[in-house]
Parts: C-alpha cells; sequence; structure tokens
C-alpha cells in the first residue's frame, strides 16, 4: 500500500487494529530550542486563540479479530469488520479543556462495540471523567477523578485530538517534540504546496509536513519504522477570516508491519468558534446520583 499519496474522500480502509500513542521524546544536555519560523507560528496561534470550540464527525474504521478482546487474544476463526460514525466535541479556554467523546467501545466480555458517551474535563484543580456505556444489561455510568498533571498528561496525548491540539495548542506537546530538530535538507511538497519537513527519529522516525505558504500549518504526519510506513495522517484547512487557516478535516490510517491496515479515521469539522466565550460551568462535572466514582487523587469521596 502506497501511503505517501493524499487519501481519496471517501475511502475507509480496513484491517488489523492496535491502537497506539506514540509519545516520543527528545534529550539533550542544554535546553534545546525551536526554529525561528515554528516558533513564530506557534505562538501566534496560541496568542490569538485563547478559547476555541471545535466539534467535528467521524467515520472509523476498524477490523478486529475474533478473539476476547481488541488486541486479537486468542485465535480468531474470522475477522469482524466495523464500521462507525459519531461526533466529538473539544472546548478549551487557556489550560482549560472539555471532551465530549461519542466513540463506541469495545466490550470483551460481549465480543462487540457497545454505544458509549464520554465527557472529560481539566479544570486546574483536577481531571474529572464521566462515561456511560450501553451494555445488553443496560446502561453503565462510571466517574473517574484524576490528578490534573496526569489528566492533563493524558489528554495532551490523546492520539485522536493531536490535529486539533497541535493547530491551536502546539506548546502543549508540539513545540517540545520538535525542539532542537533541523529541518530536512530538502523540501516537500503536497498538491503543489511546499513543504518544511522536519523529522524526529526515536524508536524509528515521525516526519512533520509543514505548509510553509499558510502560517506553517501540518500538512501530513508520517511515521515509519525500519522504512516501512505505519501512519500517514493528512490534514486539509479552510480560510476563517481574520483566524487564518484552519482545521477542516483530517484522514489518518494506521499500519501494522505486514501492510494490513489497523485503524483508519476519516474526521470532517462542523462548527468551529474562536474567540466566544465558554461558560465557566462546562469544566466541571456534578456527577449524577448513583454513578460509581474512582478517585486516585487520594481524596476520599
Amino acid at each position: 500500500m502506497n501511503l505517501t499519496a493524499p487519501l481519496r474522500p471517501g475511502c475507509l480502509a480496513t484491517g488489523m487494529i492496535l491502537v497506539l500513542v506514540w509519545q516520543p521524546r527528545i534529550q539533550a544536555e542544554n535546553p534545546p530550542q525551536l526554529s525561528a519560523d515554528l516558533a513564530t507560528s506557534f505562538h501566534s496561534r496560541e496568542k490569538f486563540a485563547r478559547t476555541v470550540a471545535c466539534t467535528w464527525r467521524c467515520k472509523e474504521g476498524r477490523a478486529l479479530p475474533g478473539g476476547t478482546d481488541a488486541f486479537g487474544n486468542g485465535k480468531p476463526a474470522e475477522t469482524k469488520l466495523s464500521t462507525s460514525h459519531y461526533s466529538r466535541t473539544l472546548e478549551v479556554d487557556g489550560d482549560l479543556v472539555r471532551f465530549e467523546d461519542g466513540a463506541p467501545q469495545w466490550a470483551p466480555d460481549w465480543g462487540k462495540f457497545v454505544e458509549s458517551s464520554s465527557i472529560t474535563v481539566i479544570n486546574g484543580s483536577n481531571g474529572k471523567t464521566l462515561s456511560k456505556l450501553e451494555l445488553p444489561t443496560g446502561a453503565q455510568v462510571q466517574g473517574t477523578i484524576a490528578r490534573v498533571d496526569k489528566a492533563a498528561h493524558f489528554m495532551r496525548s490523546h492520539f485522536d485530538l493531536l490535529p486539533l491540539l497541535e493547530q491551536f495548542r502546539p506548546s502543549w506537546r508540539l513545540e517540545a517534540l520538535l525542539a532542537g530538530v533541523k529541518r530536512e535538507a530538502e523540501m516537500g511538497s503536497i498538491a503543489g504546496r511546499a513543504c518544511a519537513i522536519y523529522r524526529v527519529k526515536r524508536g524509528g522516525s515521525c516526519s512533520y509536513w509543514f505548509d510553509t505558504t499558510r502560517e506553517n500549518s501540518v500538512l501530513r504526519v508520517l511515521r515509519d519504522v525500519n522504512g516501512k510506513v505505519l501512519l500517514q495522517e493528512d490534514r486539509e484547512y479552510k480560510e476563517l477570516g481574520a483566524h487564518g487557516w484552519v482545521l477542516n478535516r483530517w484522514k489518518s490510517v494506521e499500519i501494522h508491519e505486514d501492510g494490513s491496515v489497523r485503524r483508519s479515521i476519516e474526521a470532517e469539522v462542523v462548527s468551529v468558534k474562536i474567540n466566544e466565550p465558554i461558560p465557566a460551568d462546562h469544566f466541571d462535572i456534578t456527577f449524577p446520583p448513583g454513578t460509581k466514582i474512582i478517585d486516585t487523587t487520594g481524596n476520599s469521596q
């Protein structure tokens, strides 16, 4: 499979899946500095996007083994294919975050995906999650409370949120990831647009393709190991008045080393609001009566 060509709209690949959160880190004796052109773009985005509220639709394709869980335990007699449609919403005000997720979840005890909804907030004091699974035995509602640093780390490295976070909050992860990394000697191009390529190497490599004509927007992310592409994500943008180029849609495909597809996502933004007030109560959760709460902060609830 040639993954270096842009994915076609409506194209949904299927194959084996294993969700992978890749978090490379760069170590250096002295604190590295981000290249001047990227630093200017990154800081400008955060300065002029104090608040962001974005909703997007997803079409996700997964191919799961016929074993007992999503990681292929057991010897599957057949392959189960799954396509799902759902919506997500992300709200950010400074360092405050609210994420509403409608993605279905794999229920190993039932051997299938079940309807799911969750709300996760990071409010400066802690992180809270309220989740609901629609199981055959009835709805299961659970709440969690975590330390704010752990909750923030989870949210800022959430694979499916990276396209948005890398645009509106690059200082959270992308800036540190690329600090001290030199641009590739050769420029690349995507659909006729010149791109500056930055590559991070750690247990393989990951390259970011920045559109030098549109505020260094990320057009493509490629991850490869030993020359084999294991992830390709292509991003598209539209101009939004004074806010410049804003993420509009993206397509992501994760690949096994044997070339089979783990997971594919086509996402399209349906609503984006920048610098509009977000109610303060959006960044807290009041757990309804009867919710089973897991508190990992050490505080009694």
